[in-house]
């Protein structure tokens, strides 16, 4: 009981996306996310550029988010 716990409990801390090409997982963080240009797939190493202006929205609603993990 106390393992399934601790899977469940480090699956909701886990921070990213799947790999548009190949699935694997890519991990960042709404820091990285906000500083980065890119993120890099650790996988078949596809690069995806973040666009700030066609991502607007996006980009507000990570703030909220992280406004709310601070507090």
């Amino acid at each position: 009981m106390v393992e399934d716990s601790k899977q469940e409990h480090s699956k909701e801390h886990k921070t990213g996306m799947n790999c548009p090409q190949c699935g694997a997982f890519i991990k960042t963080s709404i820091f990285e996310l906000f500083t980065s240009g890119a993120l890099s797939c650790p996988s078949c190493h596809l690069r995806i550029s973040i666009d700030r202006t066609e991502s607007k929205i996006a980009f507000n609603a990570l703030r909220k988010v992280q406004q709310a993990q601070q507090n």
